[in-house]
């Protein structure tokens, strides 16, 4: 183990390491004069030996060698393919290409369909579903929903959604906004708190029509409010009926679903259905059975098992049989089952078909990486056979095997690690295009 002393005097050297060399060679002229003077020039240089190999022992012996020759190998091939603009563009670019569109896609694959949903203990949420003999979905009725949300006891709690579509008038403007209408007690399903404001009270979501409140994204906030504190209590004109705005939705919250063509902007509570569905007035969604309009996702209980739950569902989907012979689940002979909320972001019947796809265009993107590295070491094999003459040199000036590889290592690394930093560039550049 070195001494402190020893480790100062390393640490000197490579702060000094220019005068270093100098007093080195000063040293080294002297000593070759002298000898030249006793014996001649030609003699002397016999006697003294290789001068270059004599500089690399005294290095190594005041400095880290290894250390020495990885600054050494940067150095020079840092130049190197300076003087090579074109060659090193073609390595950077190609590589760039196949890792930047590599990694944006891997990411859009994870985010759709292994990455976690952004709820807290969303492995606790369960999604029902309904499965006949031809098709899977996940749509019930609302007298359906309440028979779940109040006699399945595996859940804390069961919150009921659909998509909406909603005209909102900004002062002389008109906007088609899209958004959700959802049971009091979604955001407390999905635990997720409103970055001002309030959600849903429960008394907001019994009579209809009664309270007409609003829930707007952070996104809507900032474009239309420009992020204005005083937005909670301003009245929107919402499919021309007045809603008073109570909470601000964190930004990037979409809800349970993904398979939507827009975000959601605004959330109004289930009895606001008169107002923000068009069709409403001439059915009556809260008894009408056979109207399937709402999916619904819960948070189990603590200790219940997706196991547990699905039996429960399971039997109450044949309870809702008997109670409601005439209904839509008796006459398409339904099975209710639990489908955990983070592998039911898609619908089940377009899931195999998403999965598919994005499957193909990994291989696919996966052979391009594959042909991007092939076409860069077919470069470099190119490059070391037209360098084979300067390989050729510097190995007859002592230069061993294992030094040349590490220099064309070293050459390698510089190029993947410039690379790698464009290939960033290029998936950041894909990701903002894949989300438009």
């Amino acid at each position: 183990m070195e001494s402190l002393a020893e480790l100062w005097r390393r640490l000197l050297f490579l702060l000094r390491r220019r005068q270093f060399d100098r007093d080195l060679a000063e040293e080294m002229r002297f000593h070759l004069d002298m000898k030249s003077r006793e014996s001649g020039m030609n003699a002397a240089r016999r006697q003294f030996g290789n001068a270059a190999l004599l500089q690399e022992d005294c290095r190594d012996a005041w400095g880290w060698r290894t250390l020495e020759r990885i600054f050494q190998d940067v150095r020079y091939a840092f130049r190197t393919l300076r003087k090579a603009p074109g060659f090193a563009a073609v390595i950077i670019v190609t590589l760039a290409l196949g890792i930047g569109v590599n990694t944006a896609v891997f990411s859009l694959v994870d985010r759709l369909l292994f990455r976690p949903l952004p709820f807290p203990e969303s492995d606790r949420l369960e999604t029902i579903f309904f499965r006949n003999a031809t098709s899977t979905n996940d749509s019930l009725s609302y007298p359906t929903y309440q028979l779940f949300r109040d006699q399945s006891e595996v859940f804390a709690s069961l919150a009921a959604y659909d998509d909406v579509t909603v005209n909102i008038r900004f002062g002389d403007d008109d906007e088609a906004v899209p958004g959700e209408i959802v049971s009091a007690n979604y955001f407390d399903v999905l635990q997720v708190r409103p970055i001002w404001g309030r959600t849903f009270r429960p008394e907001e979501d019994q009579v209809p029509s009664r309270d007409s409140v609003i829930m707007i994204s952070q996104e809507l906030w900032q474009r239309r409010f420009g992020g204005a504190r005083d937005v909670l209590g301003r009245h929107l004109k919402v499919n021309g009926h007045d809603f008073t705005v109570i909470g601000v939705v964190p930004s990037g919250f979409a809800g349970v679903q993904i398979d939507r063509q827009s975000k959601p902007e605004i959330w109004t509570p289930i009895m606001s259905y008169p107002t923000v569905i068009p069709w409403a007035d001439a059915v009556d969604l809260l008894h009408y059975r056979d109207d399937e309009w709402l999916s619904a996702t819960g948070r189990l209980k603590a200790g219940v098992s997706h196991k547990q739950a699905s039996a429960r569902i399971a039997q109450l989907t044949e309870q809702i049989k008997s109670l409601w012979p005439e209904g839509m689940i008796a006459n398409e002979k339904s099975a209710g089952l639990l489908i955990p909320a983070n592998e039911s972001r898609f619908p089940v019947g377009s899931r195999t078909a998403v999965t598919r796809f994005l499957t193909m265009l990994m291989t696919i993107v996966g052979l391009v990486l594959l042909i991007a590295c092939a076409n860069v070491a077919s470069l470099l094999l190119a490059r070391g056979v037209k360098r084979h003459k300067e390989i050729g040199v510097r190995g007859a000036l002592g230069a061993g095997r294992a030094r040349l590889a590490q220099q064309l290592v070293s050459e390698g690394l510089l190029l993947s690690l410039a690379g790698g930093a464009a290939g960033i560039a290029a998936t950041l550049l894909v990701q903002r295009l894949l989300a438009g």
